[in-house]
């Protein structure tokens, strides 16, 4: 079985088990946060098979690749018309109400009646509003700074994206902790990145590091899966709930991993635990079960091997701060 014909199997395998959980989201009780908890690990799942996607998107074709995205993005629109089936309905449509019953509307008149006082506010609110996803974080960071430590604040962002730097020192502030849905970290040379404190309150659901070279990457916690490709010739401290490596050479990984890593296409790899004090206390850490899909035999897999104690070095937070 080639690769193509391995990612569809393990693909359609993702996706029924995710129409059973949508399917069974309105059995979970919603006393205690259960259902809710149910939603946001499918959501979890889904954007780990959408990260999965991306990551294969090298070996499958574009028409297959088309295939996969609108099995996903089915999957998606499903999600939310269970959730919003079972969402309190007086919440929402109590809201919707309110705009155009009989308090508003006198306002609104009086606006028609006065159009050169009332009209300002609107798009002022506006105008702030769509300038709030929209700062480029990234734009602020290739600005001189007289600080030797980059503490972008994301405050203004739902996730966080760190693209195209050289020779920064970036470490996250606990204000960035209302951005952690998602993490993307692509195209860095000799940087060194702390992601760990707005993860300790808020994990992200999902990470993707892509295209890294000589970099120290501390991701934090990630409570679903982080996606590593094209990474060399660096040291990543990393603590998810998966992990899946592709092409990526000679990176020492300091790992806590609650199920077993999976490498592909990926040499002179090393594994170490992630240090006691940044344990996450949740369960196995299965750091040294590493899986590796290109090696098919019965002998140890020649990509990875777990560092000697001699070989490790002292990792904890003073390195990227």
């Amino acid at each position: 079985m080639d690769a193509k014909e391995e990612f569809w199997r393990r693909f359609q395998e993702s996706v029924a088990r995710l129409q059973t959980k949508i399917a069974q989201l309105p059995s979970c009780s919603a006393i205690g946060g259960e259902r809710q908890e149910a939603i946001n690990q499918v959501r979890v799942e889904i954007s780990k098979l959408t990260n999965e996607v991306a990551d294969a998107s090298e070996y499958i074709p574009p028409h297959d690749q088309r295939t996969y995205s609108e099995a996903i993005k089915s999957l998606n629109d499903t999600l939310n018309t269970v959730t919003a089936s079972l969402a309190p309905k007086s919440g929402f449509k109590f809201k919707r109400r309110i705009e155009p019953s009989s308090a508003t509307a006198p306002d609104t008149r009086h606006i028609t009646n006065t159009p050169d006082v009332q009209p300002q506010p609107q798009p002022q609110t506006t105008s702030k509003d769509s300038e709030t996803p929209q700062k480029d974080y990234n734009a602020e960071l290739k600005r001189p700074s007289p600080s030797p430590i980059r503490r972008p604040s994301f405050s203004q962002s739902r996730s966080i994206d760190l693209t195209s730097h050289t020779n920064l020192h970036i470490l996250l502030p606990p204000s960035a902790s209302a951005a952690t849905s998602s993490g993307r970290l692509t195209s860095l040379t000799h940087c060194v990145v702390n992601l760990s404190l707005p993860t300790s309150t808020h994990p992200f659901a999902n990470l993707a590091l892509r295209d890294i070279a000589s970099s120290l990457i501390i991701t934090g916690r990630v409570s679903g899966a982080a996606h590593i490709t094209g990474v060399r010739g660096s040291v990543l401290v990393v603590s998810a709930g998966q992990v899946r490596m592709h092409d990526c050479v000679d990176v020492d990984v300091y790992l806590w991993c609650g199920s077993r890593p999976i490498i592909e296409d990926c040499r002179g790899v090393r594994f170490a635990p992630l240090p006691e004090a940044m344990e996450r206390g949740e369960g196995r850490n299965m750091w040294d079960q590493v899986d590796d899909f290109k090696w098919l035999k019965d002998s140890p897999s020649p990509n990875w091997r777990v560092m000697e104690e001699g070989e490790r070095i002292g990792v904890d937070m003073s390195m990227a701060v």
